[in-house]
């Protein structure tokens, strides 16, 4: 039978491991939010007006101008949709991390709790 004193300090043991999967935590989840932000801001900002604008305006150049314009526009959207989709799969993964790290938190609270009851016992 384990005294006191060894249960306490595999509490606090317990403790800092869930103080360190916090902190975690809350990186990942500041560092989500900034990628998000970000992302969404070139989807606003160069993405869609890239994707969306209007080049008919360019036909009284002529047709040549016109079609060398939307290869150009067509090559800029894909350009940008390859970086766009690994930023996606870049904030799904940060989120998988974040369930991950949740759950070994969760698993040092089940165990402090079992810990904490074997104290009470004593």
């Amino acid at each position: 039978m384990r005294s006191k004193k060894e249960i306490s300090y595999e509490i606090d043991g317990i403790d800092a491991q869930i103080e360190r999967h916090r902190k975690f935590i809350f990186i990942l989840e500041e560092v989500h939010k900034k990628i998000k932000l970000n992302y969404d801001y070139i989807i606003k900002k160069a993405y869609e007006p890239t994707k969306n604008y209007d080049l008919s305006v360019l036909s009284k150049y002529g047709q040549d101008v016109l079609k060398q314009s939307e290869e150009y526009r067509s090559k800029c959207v894909k350009e940008l949709e390859k970086p766009l989709r690994d930023t996606l799969k870049l904030l799904s993964e940060i989120q998988e991390a974040q369930k991950k790290v949740q759950e070994k938190m969760k698993g040092y609270e089940d165990k402090k709790k079992g810990l904490e009851a074997e104290l009470e016992r004593l």
